[in-house]
């Protein structure tokens, strides 16, 4: 059972009400140990945690910034996947810890000596996200050669707005694409009068018009493909918005590009999101 916790004033003002643990501003860390997993190195607002099979999160912990949540309660408990958002998000996760309570299994009688071992379990594998950070010669989109050559940048750690701002600069020769974690920015529109100097999100744009974005295939390589699952336009706010609400289908691998919806007017806070999906 997927479980989706999305931290809002309103979410922890109902934990204090019911009689659960105060956030405490300026902890150190979360827990770790004696049944606590932690996360360390997290970016963005959001993240998945795979429960091991049979178990339950009963409590997580999350810090952004200088902000520790402590210990909040989980009930019921959570089994399969546990996801964590921080609508609104003022401050990147940086790390996260969750209880993980497993059943204490029944002994089994003592095997005979032609009796085979036990089996060793595996460990439990928490999926990483793909980084696409390079400059890319001949790309495609939708079988036709693009206009430039497309570079993905990433920042040192999370992006702030500043950063996605000022990496996304106009480049005369080539497309730019940043790269937050799972989800990518570029720009739409035009910066010159130049009939074939438009940007790349100004490609996909045009085909979310013309109904035809829906399948499209971005070819970064031969080897590396990236398809559109779906695509959607909504308020984009100081980015507060839950990917999982706009694609509840998404895959905790996907990436989500955003781009401009009316790039001609400046104070529209209306964006298309592209669900793209690694094709095999």
């Amino acid at each position: 059972m997927k479980r989706v916790i999305t931290i809002s004033s309103i979410i922890v003002l109902s934990l204090l009400l019911l009689g659960g643990v105060n956030p405490t501003q300026g902890a150190e860390t979360c827990p770790h140990g004696n049944g606590w997993v932690k996360i360390d190195g997290l970016t963005g607002c959001e993240y998945t945690f795979q429960i091991p099979l049979g178990c339950q999160v009963t409590a997580y912990c999350y810090k952004a910034a200088t902000y520790c949540s402590g210990p909040v309660p989980v009930d019921p408990p959570a089994e399969g996947q546990f996801r964590l958002v921080l609508n609104p998000c003022p401050h990147d996760l940086s790390h996260a810890s969750f209880l993980v309570v497993c059943p204490t299994a029944t002994p089994e009688p003592t095997p005979t000596a032609t009796e085979p071992p036990e089996p060793t379990p595996t460990a439990t594998t928490i999926p990483t996200i793909e980084k696409l950070e390079g400059f890319y010669t001949e790309g495609m989109v939708n079988g036709e050669n693009m206009l430039k050559d497309l570079q993905v940048l990433t920042c040192s750690n999370s992006c702030s707005v500043q950063e996605v701002t000022e990496l996304l600069t106009y480049q005369r020769d080539s497309w730019i694409v940043v790269q937050d974690n799972r989800i990518l920015y570029s720009h739409s529109g035009r910066f010159t009068n130049s009939p074939w100097d438009y940007e790349f999100g100004e490609v996909l744009r045009q085909l979310y018009l013309k109904d035809s974005l829906t399948d499209a295939l971005i070819y970064l390589t031969d080897t590396k493909c990236l398809q559109v699952v779906d695509a959607v336009v909504g308020e984009y706010t100081d980015r507060s918005i839950s990917s999982f609400e706009l694609f509840p289908e998404a895959n905790t691998n996907d990436f989500i590009l955003v781009v401009c919806f009316e790039p001609t007017n400046s104070k529209s806070s209306e964006r298309l999101f592209i669900l793209l999906r690694m094709k095999d």
